[in-house]
């Protein structure tokens, strides 16, 4: 190599990843210019490998739809990227939340987008769902 040619490393981020409800660090640094399609590639099989820390194995994680989040390196922290679901901490909330219901013994069920929900001692409660019209 002659001597005034100078290799520069590629730029080395930090990845953190949330799935299922869960996080964890990738263990080892990658490239923070690689591409978002490359960075859930690596995401999808460290999480069906169980190479992430944290986070237990899937078979076939759905991460298609996730965010990757790119942050610049500041005076006290490296640059890092953040692997996460567009829904907040990663679980379906009003999954989460039907499930709550059902386990103190309510049931649910839901029309034309009005959810009404019976608790244990048969009261009624109808819950209106915000959706997008027109």
């Amino acid at each position: 190599m002659p001597d005034n040619l100078q290799v520069v490393p590629e730029p080395q981020a930090q990845l953190n990843v949330t799935y299922n409800g869960q996080n964890g660090d990738y263990p080892d640094p990658i490239s923070f210019d690689l591409t978002e399609g490359d960075i859930k590639q690596i995401v999808s099989e460290a999480i069906q490998t169980g190479y992430i820390p944290g986070i237990d194995p899937v078979e076939n994680p759905d991460i298609g739809d996730f965010v990757v989040d790119r942050f610049n390196a500041t005076d006290d922290l490296p640059q890092r990227l953040m692997v996460r679901p567009k829904t907040p901490f990663g679980v379906d909330l009003k999954a989460e939340i039907y499930l709550f219901l059902e386990s103190k013994g309510c049931k649910l069920s839901e029309a034309a987008g009005i959810v009404t929900i019976t608790d244990p001692e048969g009261g009624v409660w109808d819950m209106t769902i915000p959706q997008k019209v027109g």
